[in-house]
């Protein structure tokens, strides 16, 4: 009867309620609130089941409910939905992962501390294990590299004139307080011209540390102007995996257009942009002219 009673009048479980802290109801809000009634639905077990026993409707969907109710209506599945009943997805989720209903319900009844724990598991996929290596003859394996070791070649060395370049460091700490005045953000944070983001680490001493890479190599002359403020890990890329060759990057500088400040350049075989402060670019663009003339 009471299955037959809502199916025809939903309406019956929740309604819209306008709610006001002033007695003109000035101000007021509109809130769907469950009726005496639909708190008695979702909140006692009413459904019968095979085997004698009620269920809550939150436990069942249509296809578990006994011959008598008429969950082949039209108007079921809206009552199921206005019910909280399982779903027809809820079900085959259900098989797939060989969860409960029950667990369905205590996910849905500790939402907040479900969704904590699926942070916390994501975080811990995120972070690769270690590689180890499984050694089946520790005993064996000492052996064969103390053998080894005994046989390796001793350390040796030859003097040899090198050409080595000495101007660089004139203008060394020049160049670092340079870089350091144009890309320290209002936080007091140092900022990388590739990833933008803040230097990784801070020295003992206080500041934080970053690589002060030459910018075009085939500008020969030592202004500080000519130099990146980079982390590490993008000093890296700029000197040991960039795909831009040093004519290209200096040809794509001077074409620069005004207002433009960044430049695109190949990294790790992919598409990178080096960020300058625009100050710092006129800065650079200027001595570049000079040193043409």
């Amino acid at each position: 009867i009471l299955w037959d009673l809502l199916l025809r009048h939903p309406h019956l479980i929740r309604g819209k309620v306008e709610v006001s802290r002033r007695a003109n109801f000035s101000e007021s809000k509109t809130q769907i609130i469950d009726s005496i009634l639909g708190k008695h639905c979702l909140g006692s077990p009413w459904i019968p089941t095979a085997d004698g026993t009620w269920k809550h409707v939150s436990k069942v969907s249509l296809k578990d409910l006994p011959r008598e109710f008429d969950s082949g209506s039209h108007l079921a599945p809206g009552l199921a939905h206005a019910l909280g009943m399982r779903q027809a997805e809820d079900d085959a989720f259900i098989a797939k992962y060989g969860l409960t209903a029950d667990d369905l319900s205590m996910i849905s009844q500790y939402r907040q501390e479900f969704e904590q724990w699926k942070h916390l598991q994501s975080q811990a996929r995120s972070m690769a294990e270690f590689p180890e290596s499984s050694i089946p003859n520790e005993e064996r394996l000492a052996h064969t590299v103390g053998k080894e070791a005994t046989s390796a070649p001793e350390v040796a060395y030859e003097q040899k004139s090198r050409s080595v370049r000495t101007s660089s460091g004139q203008v060394a700490a020049e160049v670092r307080t340079y870089l350091r005045n144009r890309y320290t953000d209002d936080d007091g944070e140092l900022r990388c011209q590739i990833c933008e983001n803040p230097m990784p680490f801070e020295l003992d001493d206080g500041p934080p540390y970053f690589e002060a890479v030459e910018f075009l190599s085939v500008v020969k002359r030592e202004f500080p102007q000519n130099r990146l403020a980079l982390c590490p890990v993008c000093a890296a890329k700029f000197q040991h995996a960039r795909g831009t060759t040093n004519e290209a990057l200096y040809e794509s500088f001077v074409k620069l257009p005004n207002g433009q400040t960044t430049l695109a350049l190949i990294l790790t075989k992919k598409m990178a942009k080096i960020r300058f402060n625009p100050k710092h670019l006129i800065e650079l663009q200027s001595a570049i002219r000079a040193f043409l003339k």
